[in-house]
């Protein structure tokens, strides 16, 4: 009796055993489909990914190019009939020099001048980059291939950098024309970084670092009240409303972009609203004295332009006064004994005797500095 129980309790233990492992086993092999199946689903995230990213790393799936693309492709097609490939070239130099072209065919459009509009539609470093690639492809006597379209694309921005309040964005822009940043303060981190790659600029004080395609509302702008004259300039960065950008030069140390300054040809009289376009700016008058101010401040080392444009303190002729010189001995002119010697000696042996001692001057001035100037100096001494 002992004994079968013994026999009982063994089996049910070996069944028991048995049954431990084939649910182990069981468990093990659904355990690896899982684990098989989470690096199927892995590897197929990862190859969308590489897929993605390749895709976006080619210039020609950007969806950022798409209208540069469009019109490069049918720049494409038409640059395949070789026999105008001369005319082509020298149509598109032009047009890189000049910003419009001179051919006309007198029997109507032709494919020449079907060519030559595409190319104004693209942006300026586009229309660089696409001559240098036909120039390669007539020295190399083949085709325009698609490699020549990615490294046109690939072109990398330099100054000017474009700003658009309206359109640009900060976070996905990179200065190009089609792809403007939205504020200056992200187009001056762009020129810092710009010269800290690619070194300083002796002409960054002259050359135009950032370029500002205004727009209402963002901008207000006047009229020019030249005769005849319908030109709009906006108020902040002398930018003419017909579509051309404001330029902004260098405004800062020798090492950091801090800001950037515009030419906006204005009164510089405060409340006074008198503004001229860049084709009517000689009706405008320059405040001698600000000017030589701002020079002086220059050579000492003040890189400093002032606040009525680039280095122009302009004024408006109801506003300047041209100095005709003060009698000597007044608070604002020079020591008498410096020009005429004591007892007006000087002006006797000069053939000056009987008449009023003045100071020499000529300078155009603004109202302040008209009252605050000191005679007597030649402003040609500062040309």
């Amino acid at each position: 009796m002992q004994a079968d129980l013994c026999s009982a309790r063994a089996a049910i233990e070996h069944v028991a055993r048995t049954d431990s492992k084939a649910s182990g086993s069981a468990g093990g092999a659904g355990q690896a489909d899982d684990d098989k199946s989470c690096v199927d689903e892995s590897l197929l995230q990862r190859r969308k990914r590489l897929k993605a990213a390749h895709k976006l790393a080619d210039p020609l799936e950007d969806p950022h190019n798409v209208e540069a693309v469009f019109f490069l492709r049918r720049l494409q097609q038409k640059w395949r009939y070789e026999t105008e490939r001369k005319t082509l070239l020298k149509n598109m130099n032009e047009v890189l020099t000049k910003g419009q072209y001179s051919y006309e065919n007198p029997f109507g459009a032709d494919d020449i001048e079907n060519f030559l509009n595409v190319f104004m539609e693209l942006t300026k470093s586009e229309q660089t980059a696409f001559f240098a690639a036909c120039q390669t492809c007539v020295r190399e006597r083949r085709h325009l291939c698609d490699e020549d379209i990615r490294t046109i694309l690939r072109v990398p921005v330099k100054p000017p950098f474009f700003v658009s309040p309206s359109r640009g964005r900060d976070d996905t822009g990179t200065g190009s024309e089609r792809r403007p940043f939205k504020t200056e303060d992200r187009a001056c981190e762009f020129v810092n970084a710009y010269l800290g790659r690619f070194g300083q600029l002796d002409d960054k004080w002259e050359t135009p670092m950032v370029a500002v395609k205004c727009k209402s509302p963002h901008c207000e702008f006047l009229p020019c009240p030249h005769s005849g004259c319908k030109t709009l300039v906006c108020l902040k960065h002398g930018a003419p409303g017909d579509g051309a950008p404001g330029e902004g030069i260098w405004n800062g140390d020798a090492f950091a972009c801090d800001s950037l300054e515009f030419c906006v040809i204005q009164c510089m009289v405060e409340g006074c609203k008198a503004v001229r376009c860049e084709k009517h700016m000689r009706d405008m008058e320059i405040c001698d004295v600000c000017t030589n101010r701002q020079m002086a401040e220059v050579s000492l080392g003040c890189y400093d332009h002032g606040d009525c444009g680039i280095g122009q303190y302009w004024v408006c002729r109801e506003h300047a006064v041209r100095c005709e010189g003060r009698p000597v001995g007044s608070e604002h002119s020079n020591n008498a004994e410096e020009w005429y010697g004591h007892d007006g000696d000087g002006a006797e042996q000069a053939g000056l005797e009987g008449t009023v001692e003045r100071e020499v001057c000529g300078f155009m001035c603004c109202p302040t500095c008209l009252d605050e100037h000191e005679c007597g100096d030649n402003p040609v001494d500062y040309c």
